[in-house]
């Protein structure tokens, strides 16, 4: 149940980023998207230092995450 939890909330870090590429693309112009973008990926490896001690403790550890995140 943990390891399905915090696979759950990994994942969902790397669906925002997919999500907020998509948006920002579509709604600024290059430059400025580009600059969103960065700050929310800043944000997503922020995020993932903090949850990197939970995420070695899953069964198959970081890089089967990291795998299918791709």
């Amino acid at each position: 149940m943990r390891d399905a939890l915090i696979e759950a909330v990994y994942r969902s870090e790397v669906e925002k980023l997919v999500a907020a590429e998509r948006k920002f693309i579509e709604t600024l112009p290059p430059v400025e998207a580009l600059k969103t973008w960065m700050l929310l990926f800043v944000d997503h490896i922020a995020a993932k230092q903090i949850i990197a001690p939970a995420l070695n403790g899953v069964a198959g550890g970081q890089s089967k995450l990291i795998a299918g995140s791709f």
